[in-house]
């Protein structure tokens, strides 16, 4: 049991809205009980688990955090809805008998039913049923009742609040809270009681629905992807508001973990059911999902596909036009950056799918989990906050939860302005009529370390308030500077909440040498008392402080800009010169070399080091941590501020160097990474080949290697293109042996983890050493099946048109090519060029033709897609049963003796392009300029034809 002792000056230092109803706590302990049990605290015998406050008496609290193990399988779970629109949702619940022919009773009185939908039942495994009934056709921002009539039993009556309407200026608030994956503490329910409590403390004592319109959670609902832990972890743990309170998920690793099909997932959630402006993804692991005039976009960032990469682009262009869209939100399971497990992020997510979502400015969060933490930060060049909220595991199971002190690989991010080990949830609202979004976090604490419910942040968007800081000035230097120098900004400079430094060698910032930036709070670490450590308190983040040795001499050009608290950047300030002279050498270390024979003498030349306190030179096997129980495997003390240093390796492996000041652990210069073999040198290199480019799905992959290492464990494993190896599990592997000389055979039964063929996509085939990470050659990418992804703009173009093609997901082997087939065969061929861009072909002649993208050899790697070309000339007309139309001199004459009400014209993707409310006669004429190409025309709801307009 650990206790600690809270004071209340710690938790002064986050500012708190209810500070009155926040508790002074001075110790806590755990209690667990299993379902229909009690225990009995402060004189009353509890059931429910959740963070019960003890009155010590002395004005402080012992916290007792109560936990509920499940007591089995149920026979009928709560019911659980999702899907909340303004005119919908989906009620579902579990149960061990077929639920076909249940029935959810609804209406808007409790006491009068009198409405009722049939549910469907699924069976998802041997002995359990997954059971839905759609409730439809109901009334906007309006209370509802039910009640689930089934074979298993009667559930009790709950109620439910539909979302507003989409265009309605009603404000939106979301729970932000995920990874409850284990059971080992209700972590996930204390939460979601800390945050009802808030919530009454906010916004009155109303059903928790009223004042939350639904959960997001950010995945990891279970541990893997076993049915039992659906029901025992996420449904149990829900079991307080999924009855009446609309939970959206997104997936995350551990779905995928022991279901890599996300058959269970798919099961459960049928989010392919929804679209936006017309676009579905077809799956449901991601989606667009709009409530009120606030979109999130839930992306599965285990999955980047050039699909779903495509699909996001479709989104964004929509929402980026429709004027019932704000704000957009971004959910993904892996986050953009991390300061614990630094490596372990969505490469993906980061460089290829926000630049997509924050070409608009409507996109105002990234929200993600994955890390057991809280962490917030911002994107650099984009007004976008980007959150982990993965405090919700809330276990001390190794590997599970990250606190500070614990944790390796740890990187302070200039992105990221917090890293808060505690578990937490997040209050979201969105209000369309000041355009603001504001987030608030809270924490109850963690394992080590007791809260009552305290904001421990806080952050505004304003998309309404465009304005940025003053143009600020870099005071001038004044010729020249000898280091150590600290540069300040001319004039005084308030509101400010980051400032970003770049010195260049030219004024046009071309060759940049120091990019800083720096942010008014950078909360890293813990303090004495496991309080979050703000390591920026009290600094002045106007002001530039080099170091010596941080420039060589010679001369610069400096310039500086400032960021408001609306993440809105003033321009750069002028560039100032100036003159470094007297400077020390730049902390330097080198190796005359990357690969080399064992017991080869290796020369390292280092500069700039330390004189007169103990700086070294250390030498550590690849994986090693310096500063922790890993030792170095040679070091040696330097003796000067330049020199060299000369030893021999006898045990081949990977290896880095890196020079150390201070005698302690603290690095001032980057790692240099080598290699020692008996198999290869830097005039022997190693290197990887697959056998072909371009493989159909299922065919065995060979990889060739040359010069290989051969250390004790080395292996090739094949990986999805994006994918980071150190933090993703490889789906087919081998270990190398002996012979520097050979291949391997993958994605066949018989290797490690294989359990299917590698599914359609770019891949590259990997080299690592000694059974750990680090890649002594280049990667060899290939490609599986068909995984380009190609779209046409339009179905039909005018033979005057130029048509477009649309590709996602192109291997960049440098050969890449969309090729056009007609009657006749290969028309043409267009490079291409990128992973995901679009072309303009030139304008083609009448007829049809499909098109894919090649490479070598014309090996199709997407599948094709037929369009068609079709003339402009003659009079363009089209009719029906009932209506005629005309296009004459740039109006369309439209007739129908019914009389004309109204008449919509649609482009031949189906996107209204205008419309027309008539009066009733016979005839109209309406204005209509400016399009060119195939166009539908409906008269009174009923298709007239199609018209070619030039």
């Amino acid at each position: 049991m650990n206790r600690n002792i809270i004071l209340s000056a710690c938790m002064l230092m986050f500012a708190s809205h209810y500070a009155g109803a926040q508790r002074t706590v001075s110790g806590f302990s755990e209690v667990r009980i299993t379902e229909g049990d009690s225990k009995l605290i402060d004189g009353q015998e509890r059931t429910e688990p959740d963070i019960y406050y003890v009155d010590k008496g002395d004005g402080t609290y012992q916290a007792i955090r109560l936990t509920v193990a499940p007591a089995g399988r149920s026979a009928m779970t709560v019911p659980y809805i999702y899907m909340n629109t303004s005119h919908s949702i989906c009620v579902n619940w579990k149960s061990m008998t077929d639920g076909a022919g249940s029935v959810v009773r609804y209406g808007r009185d409790a006491d009068n039913l009198s409405s009722s939908v049939e549910a469907g039942s699924t069976r998802i495994t041997a002995r359990h049923f997954w059971n839905s009934a759609v409730i439809d056709h109901l009334e906007p921002d309006a209370v509802y009742y039910y009640r689930v009539e089934s074979k298993a039993g009667n559930s009790d009556v709950y109620r439910f609040r539909t979302m507003p309407a989409p265009g309605s200026g009603k404000k939106i608030r979301v729970l932000l809270i995920g990874d409850h994956q284990r059971n080992e503490r209700s972590d996930y329910e204390w939460m979601l009681k800390a945050a009802q409590r808030t919530v009454s403390e906010k916004y009155g004592d109303a059903p928790f629905e009223d004042n939350i319109n639904f959960i997001m959670n950010v995945g990891d609902q279970v541990d893997g992807g076993w049915s039992e832990l659906y029901e025992t972890v996420h449904l149990f743990k829900s079991r307080s508001v999924s009855p009446s309170l609309s939970t959206m998920t997104a997936v995350g690793n551990h779905e995928y973990r022991e279901d890599p099909e996300l058959r269970l997932y798919k099961s459960h959630y049928r989010y392919d059911a929804l679209s936006y402006a017309g676009i579905s993804s077809g799956t449901a692991t991601y989606y667009a999902y709009q409530a009120g005039r606030t979109l999130f976009v839930v992306i599965d960032s285990d999955d980047p596909s050039a699909e779903q990469k495509m699909w996001v682009r479709k989104v964004i262009a929509a929402a980026a036009d429709d004027e019932n869209v704000d704000f957009i939100v971004s959910v993904q399971h892996r986050p953009l950056y991390a300061e614990q497990y630094s490596g372990d992020v969505s490469p993906w997510m980061l460089n290829e799918i926000m630049p997509i979502l924050s070409s608009t400015p409507k996109h105002v969060l990234n929200y993600s989990g994955h890390h057991h933490l809280y962490a917030r930060g911002q994107m650099r060049d984009t007004p976008v906050y980007h959150i982990i909220s993965g405090g919700g595991v809330g276990t001390s199971a190794e590997g599970y939860e990250q606190l500070w002190g614990k944790t390796p690989d740890n990187y302070n991010h200039e992105e990221v302005q917090k890293t808060i080990d505690h578990w937490t949830y997040q209050i979201a609202e969105f209000d369309p009529q000041s355009l603001t979004m504001t987030v608030e976090t809270y924490s109850v604490g963690n394992s080590r370390l007791a809260l009552d419910n305290v904001l421990v942040d806080r952050f505004v968007r304003r998309l309404g308030d465009n304005t940025v800081p003053a143009l600020p000035a870099v005071t001038p230097a004044g010729g020249e500077v000898t280091l150590p120098y600290v540069f300040t900004q001319a004039g005084k400079a308030d509101g400010i909440a980051a400032v970003e430094y770049q010195i260049a060698r030219d004024d046009a910032f071309k060759d940049i040498v120091l990019d800083r930036l720096t942010n008014c709070e950078d909360f890293y670490g813990v303090d004495d008392k496991y309080m979050p450590l703000d390591i920026n308190a009290g600094k002045d983040i106007t002001r530039l402080s080099l170091e010596s040795g941080a420039l060589t001499d010679g001369t610069y050009y400096i310039r500086v800009r400032n960021r408001n608290d609306n993440l809105l950047w003033s321009d750069y300030s002028a560039p100032e010169k100036f003159t470094v002279t007297g400077s020390t050498a730049q902390s330097a270390l080198s190796l005359d070399g990357h690969f080399f024979r064992t017991g080869s003498e290796l020369e390292f030349s280092y500069a700039g080091a330390p004189v007169g306190t103990d700086a070294w030179v250390g030498i550590y096997v690849y994986g090693k941590t310096p500063g922790t129980a890993d030792l170095s495997y040679k070091y040696a003390y330097t003796d000067a501020a330049s020199g060299t240093w000369r030893c021999t390796i006898d045990e081949p492996g990977a290896y880095f160097a890196v020079l150390f000041k201070d005698s302690g652990y603290t690095e001032i210069t980057d790692r240099v990474t080598f290699m020692v073999s008996d198999n290869c040198d830097d005039n022997t290199l190693p290197s990887i080949t697959t056998d072909r480019k371009v493989y159909a799905e299922g065919d065995p992959v060979s990889v060739s290697y040359d010069n290989a290492p051969c250390i004790d464990r080395d292996w090739i494993g094949l990986y999805e293109r994006s994918a980071v190896p150190v933090s993703s599990k490889c789906p087919t592997y081998a270990y190398v042996g002996d012979s520097p000389q050979g291949s391997l055979t993958l994605n066949v039964e018989g290797t490690y983890n294989f359990t299917s063929p590698l599914k359609a996509g770019v891949y590259f085939a990997g080299y690592f050493n000694a059974d750990n990470y680090h890649e002594p050659c280049g990667r060899a990418v290939f490609v599986i099946g068909k995984p380009v992804v190609l779209e046409t703009g339009r179905p039909e173009y005018l033979s005057t048109e130029k048509v477009e093609a649309f590709y996602e997901g192109l291997p960049c082997f440098g050969d890449e090519q969309v090729a056009v087939f007609g009657g006749k065969g290969l028309q043409a061929c267009f490079p291409v060029s990128g992973s995901g861009c679009s072309l303009e072909i030139g304008s083609l002649p009448e007829g049809e033709y499909e098109m894919c993208v090649v490479t070598e050899g014309m090996t199709e790697i997407s599948s094709r897609v037929a369009f068609s070309v079709v003339s402009p000339t003659g009079v363009s007309s089209a009719s029906s049963a009932r209506a005629e139309v005309t296009l004459a001199g740039g109006s369309l004459c439209v007739s129908s003796p019914e009389g004309v009400r109204n008449v919509d014209v649609y482009d031949s993707c189906g996107t209204l392009i205008a419309s027309h409310d008539a009066d009733g006669s016979e005839r109209v004429s309406i204005p209509f300029h400016g399009y060119v190409g195939v166009c539908i025309v409906n008269v009174n709801g009923e298709t007239a034809g199609k018209l070619m307009l030039k």
